[in-house]
């Protein structure tokens, strides 16, 4: 006897059938494309925060350009309490908002004198600690830098995989962009830098549990 499941065999030896209500997530897992869907379906909810933070400083003659932990070639230099670093500040600002944490200037006084020169690769480093002990993980980072001069493209690479080192997180995860103001504002005239990014962690339920 012929039949196109179980249920029309039992009816066809004249056995009653009858309809039991189950749970839909209880898939039936035939085809390989159903196991990728059942592995979709075991997965926990995330739960995912968004955090954006900004930062600009003013260009200097005579000292170094560092943009995302890169020292970039260019004949000016940012000026800040610590060395400057625009990008990095941006990032893990944009870390800390979407922790619901302080931002920078918290945890690094601009008037304290042991912060003064400090690498903005420690104050990344330190977002990121910041991060993992609340058993968040970095989706996913997009950051801008705004100015005329230097060209970003060049060194994104570079910035990008910087970025990702310190964070403890693939490339594939980080995007770097440059964009130029059209001659306009402080970017535009060439006084100053400033930088975008926005970050999005996340966690499972699991690590929710564990920490």
């Amino acid at each position: 006897t012929a039949g196109t499941d179980d249920a029309s065999l039992v009816e066809a030896a004249g056995l009653p059938v009858a309809a039991i209500p189950g749970e839909e997530g209880n898939i039936k897992v035939t085809l390989p494309e159903d196991l990728r869907m059942a592995a979709g379906l075991a997965e926990e909810e995330p739960d995912l925060r968004i955090g954006m933070g900004g930062d600009a400083h003013r260009l200097a003659e005579g000292i170094p350009l560092w943009l995302g932990g890169v020292r970039v070639d260019h004949p000016k230099g940012l000026l800040g309490h610590s060395d400057g670093d625009v990008l990095l500040h941006a990032v893990a600002d944009a870390i800390y908002g979407a922790l619901g944490d302080r931002d920078i200037g918290f945890h690094f006084p601009p008037g304290k004198e042991e912060t003064r020169g400090i690498s903005s690769r420690l104050i990344l480093a330190h977002a990121r600690s910041r991060m993992a002990s609340l058993g968040y993980g970095l989706l996913g980072l997009d950051a801008v830098v705004m100015c005329e001069a230097p060209k970003i493209a060049p060194v994104a690479d570079a910035v990008r995989n910087s970025i990702a080192e310190i964070l403890s997180v693939s490339p594939d995860g980080v995007s770097v962009k440059g964009k130029t103001t059209d001659g306009m504002g402080f970017e535009g005239r060439g006084e100053g830098i400033s930088a975008w990014a926005v970050a999005l962690p996340s966690l499972s339920s699991a690590l929710a549990d564990a920490v």
